[in-house]
């Protein structure tokens, strides 16, 4: 569910933590002997867009945990990789689940025009892609992750580098020694237009990317 920062108590964050890590950490911890055994073993978590660009409100909760799991699978990738275990994530962007029942129809129409596929993702996408890290395809992959968005994280990488490139071309025409500096960070994309405009219309601003 959305639920406001002023409105979220720590039981809901740590539901989600246990849910995403606390479950997963002794899923892992009962399946390890069995890989040993077998000289071999893959792990797919499931892992979200979210971490990677600007969330939506309201869910603080779940992007926390999320972001928890990346870093619990890229540190358990390092640590099995002696058992020839992999261990990989799949990010899903928007897809069509109950998840995502509560947000607005207009919204999710919004993101699909902003996918170059022009549609969110389906439930067959993303187990496409976890059927091909559990395959002899995947073995030699570990610490990853498949990005399954429709090329919605493609553009926010290239919405970055025409941000560097303006940044660019301030700083070698600005001489001003007290030249400003504005740092944007995790910027979704159809907020970069409106901050660029507002920063680049005052030749001291320059605009980076953290």
């Amino acid at each position: 569910p959305s639920i406001s920062f002023e409105n979220l108590d720590w039981s809901e964050i740590e539901n989600n933590i246990n849910i995403n890590i606390k479950s997963n950490f002794f899923l892992v911890k009962n399946l390890l002997p069995f890989f040993k055994s077998q000289k071999k073993g893959k792990i797919i978590f499931i892992s979200t867009l979210y971490t990677e660009g600007s969330p939506p409100q309201g869910m603080l909760a779940y992007v926390s945990a999320k972001s928890a799991l990346n870093g619990f699978s890229k540190s358990l990738a390092i640590e099995l990789a002696k058992y020839n275990v992999t261990v990989n994530m799949v990010s899903p962007g928007m897809t069509d689940t109950e998840l995502i029942s509560n947000v607005p129809e207009k919204y999710k129409i919004l993101m699909a025009a902003k996918t170059p596929l022009k549609r969110l993702s389906s439930v067959k996408d993303v187990a496409e892609a976890i059927v091909f890290l559990s395959s002899d395809g995947a073995n030699y992959i570990t610490g990853e992750t498949i990005r399954v968005n429709g090329g919605q994280i493609m553009i926010w990488y290239m919405k970055y580098i025409e941000i560097l490139k303006k940044n660019l071309e301030l700083s070698k025409n600005n001489s001003n020694p007290n030249y400003k500096v504005a740092v944007l960070s995790n910027v979704i994309v159809y907020e970069i237009k409106e901050i660029l405009e507002f920063f680049l219309r005052d030749n001291e601003i320059n605009v980076i990317v953290d």
